[in-house]
């Protein structure tokens, strides 16, 4: 596509997601040009469901600063509840 920019992307991976691996995860990201990935460790398949919280403030740290940050977190196990 001529003349197209680079998105801003960010992709979220379950450290225990049993359906799709955080080794694909990792693929899927790297064939995103820019993309960044981020591993949420505690969560699964699912970290909108089981970790909403947790994943709000990710996506408010990505789009607030933009980059340059770890590339695994941790969810509290209370975040979700």
């Amino acid at each position: 596509m001529a003349g197209a920019g680079i998105v801003p992307t960010l992709v979220v991976w379950g450290e225990a997601d049993q359906m799709m691996t955080p080794a694909y995860g990792k693929q899927y990201a790297a064939a995103i040009p820019g993309a960044e990935f981020c591993l949420m460790r505690g969560a699964g398949h699912l970290p909108q469901i089981e970790a909403p919280g947790a994943l709000l403030a990710l996506f408010e740290q990505f789009t607030g600063s933009g980059a340059g940050w770890g590339e695994a977190v941790d969810v509290p196990p209370d975040w979700g509840n």
